[in-house]
C-alpha cells in the first residue's frame, strides 16, 4: 500500500510541477515544448510500476512458480504412485507365493507317485515360506494301507526336511 501511495504522490507532484512550469513560461513558443516534456515525464511516472514486468523478471518468476507448483503436484502424485506400487507389490508377492506353492504341490505329487508307487489325488502344502514348510497333507486312495502311508510320510519328511508329524496322509 505504501508503494501505491508513493506512486500517486509522485504523479501529483509532477502534474503540479507541470502546471507551475507552464504558468511561469513567458513565451508561447516554449509552452509547446514544456508540455511535451512534462507529458512524457507524467507518462514515465505512470508506467513506472509496470516496468518490472516489462524488464523480463516476471518471466523468470512465473517459470519458478510453475516449477514449484509442478513439483508440489508431482510429489503428491509420487506419493500416490508409491502407495499404488506398494499395493501392486503386495498383490504380486501374494500371487508369486501362491504360484510357488502350487508348483511345489504339483512336483511333490509327481515325486510321491513315482517313489511310493501309488496314486495321489492332491497334495496340500501349508506355510511354504522360502525353503521352510509347516505341514503337508497328501490325499490318496491308498491312505488305508499302513505301508503306503508310512512310505509317503517318510518320503515327504525326508524330501522337505520336516518332522514326520507334520505330514498327514488322508484318503
Amino acid at each position: 500500500m505504501t508503494a501505491l501511495g508513493g506512486w500517486i504522490r509522485q504523479l501529483v507532484l509532477l502534474v503540479f510541477l507541470a502546471i507551475v512550469a507552464e504558468l511561469l513560461l513567458p513565451a508561447q513558443a516554449l509552452q509547446r515544448y514544456v508540455r511535451m516534456v512534462m507529458g512524457l515525464a507524467i507518462l514515465a511516472v505512470m508506467v513506472q510500476p509496470f516496468l518490472p514486468i516489462v524488464r523480463g523478471h516476471w518471466a523468470n518468476q512465473a517459470a519458478d512458480a510453475a516449477v514449484r507448483e509442478i513439483f508440489s503436484v508431482q510429489s503428491d502424485t509420487n506419493s500416490a504412485i508409491d502407495a499404488r506400487l506398494g499395493e501392486f507389490s503386495n498383490v504380486l508377492h501374494a500371487e508369486a507365493e501362491a504360484t510357488a506353492t502350487q508348483l511345489a504341490e504339483q512336483r511333490l505329487q509327481v515325486q510321491i507317485e513315482a517313489a511310493c508307487h501309488c496314486t495321489v489325488r492332491a497334495v496340500e502344502i501349508l506355510g511354504l515360506d522360502g525353503s521352510h514348510v509347516q505341514s503337508v497333507t497328501v490325499h490318496t486312495p491308498s491312505a488305508q494301507d499302513p505301508q503306503v502311508r508310512q512310505a509317503i510320510v517318510s518320503f515327504v519328511a525326508s524330501t522337505l526336511m520336516i518332522a514326520p508329524e507334520a505330514v498327514a496322509v488322508r484318503g
